[in-house]
């Protein structure tokens, strides 16, 4: 319900902008991760959902049967995508606008299966879970998971799992293009997981 409401929301901002005779201009997400150096968030959502779920339940869940992916951005390439798309406005190019204006400051997706496995190894050997082994999440634990994040029982998966195949076209035939592997994150696993913690401090 919650990627329905999201398609709509866009379709919406589309056919206003459209009305209005102005451009619009959809950044879709990715997991993003690093560490944020501006105002606002300083760290990821869907990451920190997978820390907050674990720590409370002393093991990471997959809520996902399969192998579902996900496009993965660091938080540099995530900005320097905005950046290029204004710079791109400003000296008076179409970027691409609409329909033609979804981008995604993706370097390549990530299979679920393998950031479980290694947030899951870097929350075991900082003695916040109890073993790094990644288990099947029934529905007894799907509702200990939506405690611990505070959230309806449905909406669980989709904070730390489900497919998107959205690959970053647009944005590199601006001139866009990542500096990291789409894997970088699962090497970045153990400083993400003490940023997270961290915040879950504060």
């Amino acid at each position: 319900m919650r990627f329905q409401e999201t398609l709509d929301t866009n379709n919406t901002i589309i056919e206003l902008s459209e009305a209005s005779q102005v451009k619009s201009y959809i950044f879709a997400p990715c997991i993003v991760y690093g560490k944020g150096r501006g105002f606002g968030n300083p760290i990821s959502i869907q990451t920190v959902a997978i820390v907050q779920a674990a720590k409370a339940l002393r093991r990471v869940y997959r809520t996902d049967a399969g192998a579902p992916i996900w496009p993965v951005s660091h938080i540099a390439d995530n900005t320097n995508l905005y950046v290029q798309i204004l710079r791109t406005i400003l000296i008076g190019q179409d970027p691409g606008h609409g329909k033609l204006g979804y981008y995604l400051a993706s370097s390549g997706s990530v299979p679920w299966n393998d950031i479980y496995n290694a947030f899951g190894k870097a929350l075991a050997q900082r003695g916040v879970i109890d073993d790094a082994t990644v288990q099947d999440a029934d529905d007894e634990i799907l509702q200990k998971m939506a405690d611990a994040l505070n959230c309806p029982k449905d909406f669980v998966a989709p904070q730390l799992g489900g497919t998107c195949t959205f690959v970053a076209e647009h944005g590199r035939k601006i001139g866009w293009k990542p500096s990291r592997q789409a894997e970088d994150i699962l090497v970045a696993a153990g400083e993400e997981v003490d940023r997270i913690l961290q915040h879950l401090k504060a």
